[in-house]
């Protein structure tokens, strides 16, 4: 090649290269673009990355388009991707650094796979929708236990968990002897080191079934918030000790908005009080009620918990409780065709 014709071919291609910055970026995530999602949602946190349906729309965003990777933050222990502002000075102690969860080791359900809606002409794998979101939670924990003072807020989280997740139907249960390891490491805090046996506690906490309801995939449902806090589908998830599910969750989002905004110790100690209620609950996550959606064609759905379950708590609350209930069995999703309770 002529050296004139060289430099013309180097001009034409140096641009497109992407720089080294720009490659970081690329790599250093996993999960959908903040154009997507907002700064920091309220809720939503899908399993839809693993739901290959078909590309007709029910709702504004385009969930099987190819999204955009993003940078969680300059710290590779940490999973920035809604707890992103690291103050000044911040720093992570040796055991919080052993306690970090690491967000792409949990994107998979625990639960019984093949679980399927079918009747009449509407068909569809159910999708487990998170209500405080995977992501919030995990980067919530993830700079929560980073110092003894955080650590120690979440000890009635870490206890709850141990108490009940022998008690969630997932699919690999935990072994009795590493939950009365995790309850012996709350009794002795803080002279215990890192949690034991850490990587078992990561799906209890991350997809107890108190803050999952199944539904339809987002592709199937109007007005999809995405990782927003959806309070439509919170609604359906009932009561504990006759008391919404929701206000827990509710309060729970809010505290961990504010610690994330702060970064401040004693802000942990409600949240962790409200979700240790929620890990209370045992079985599976709430089913799907078709007689509470209301599906506006053969694909689509609407979740109309703040129009009919909300409306139920505040009139009756213990028919609400009753109806809604609070644990329920993977049955009988687990086989195609079956009908929901």
């Amino acid at each position: 090649m002529h050296s004139s014709a060289f430099l013309v071919f180097l001009l034409f291609i140096l641009p497109s290269l992407p720089s080294p910055a720009s490659a970081s970026i690329l790599t250093s995530s996993n999960d959908t673009s903040t154009a997507l999602r907002g700064p920091r949602g309220r809720g939503g946190g899908h399993d839809r990355h693993r739901h290959k349906g078909p590309q007709f729309k029910c709702n504004d965003i385009d969930f099987g388009a190819k999204r955009k990777k993003t940078l969680h933050g300059p710290h590779t222990y940490m999973n920035n991707e809604y707890c992103r502002e690291i103050p000044e000075g911040f720093t992570c102690d040796s055991i919080g650094e052993e306690m970090q969860i690491p967000y792409p080791s949990i994107t998979r359900k625990p639960y019984l796979k093949g679980q399927h809606y079918s009747q009449g002409n509407s068909h569809f794998p159910l999708t487990y929708h998170h209500l405080v979101p995977k992501h919030l939670l995990v980067d919530w924990w993830n700079f929560a236990v980073c110092s003894e003072a955080g650590r120690r807020e979440l000890l009635p989280l870490i206890s709850s968990i141990a108490d009940h997740a022998h008690t969630y139907s997932h699919q690999r249960s935990v072994y009795v002897d590493t939950t009365d390891e995790w309850k012996k490491w709350v009794e002795n805090f803080p002279s215990s080191g890192p949690l034991p046996d850490f990587e078992a506690f990561w799906y209890p906490f991350a997809w107890m079934p108190g803050d999952l309801v199944r539904g339809p995939p987002p592709d199937r449902r109007t007005a999809d918030p995405g990782s927003f806090f959806d309070p439509e589908v919170a609604w359906y998830r009932g009561c504990i000790d006759g008391e919404a599910v929701f206000t827990y969750l509710t309060a729970a989002y809010d505290g961990i908005q504010a610690f994330c905004d702060t970064k401040d110790a004693p802000l942990l100690a409600k949240t962790a009080q409200n979700m240790a209620k929620v890990a209370t609950i045992s079985g599976d996550a709430a089913p799907f009620r078709p007689a509470v959606w209301d599906q506006t064609n053969a694909k689509c759905w609407t979740a109309l918990g703040g129009s009919k379950a909300r409306d139920l708590y505040k009139r009756d609350r213990a028919a609400y409780c009753e109806f809604y209930g609070s644990v329920h069995d993977t049955t009988p999703y687990f086989r195609k065709g079956g009908q929901p309770q």
